[in-house]
């Protein structure tokens, strides 16, 4: 009867880890989608503002109260546009740290699988030498019997 492969559970444990690292990933980058969709929003947003300024500025009857509230949302717009361009950077880097970590235990669960590998096929050796050396002994055996039978009917 083969031996269980004595790393077994280590290797699950690289598997379930190699798995919950490709699923932060995954997340990381549907965040960091999420936020360029934002961006690309805010961007448009403030294309509108500025044409809108633009437009209030060119009237003849300047309006201060409304120019002035167009800067205001113009500044607020430009903040939120600085927010997420960091916030793309930070997950730029979470997303470029967690590709190494989730390399790293690939491998890390590769080494163990080719330990395995090597280990069944050692295993399926061992097996078939014992095979050809009990079925070397059942013709051994079944010669010698037809030996003894050949001499008891002479």
């Amino acid at each position: 009867m083969p031996e269980d492969f004595t790393l077994q559970i280590v290797l699950d444990y690289r598997n379930s880890l190699v798995g919950k690292l490709e699923l932060e990933l995954a997340a990381l980058k549907r965040e960091r989608q999420r936020v360029e969709s934002s961006l690309e929003h805010l961007h448009r947003v403030e294309y509108e503002l500025h044409v809108a300024l633009a437009r209030e500025q060119r009237c003849e009857d300047l309006d201060l109260i409304s120019i002035e509230q167009l800067n205001q949302d113009l500044k607020v717009c430009t903040r939120k546009i600085e927010a997420c361009l960091r916030t793309i950077e930070d997950l730029d880097v979470s997303i470029a740290r967690k590709q190494i970590e989730l390399t790293q235990a690939k491998q890390d669960e590769e080494s163990i699988q080719k330990l395995k590998d090597a280990y069944l096929k050692r295993q399926k050796h061992r097996l078939s030498r014992l095979e050809a050396i009990q079925q070397d002994d059942i013709y051994t055996t079944q010669g010698q019997r037809l030996s003894l039978h050949a001499d008891w009917t002479v």
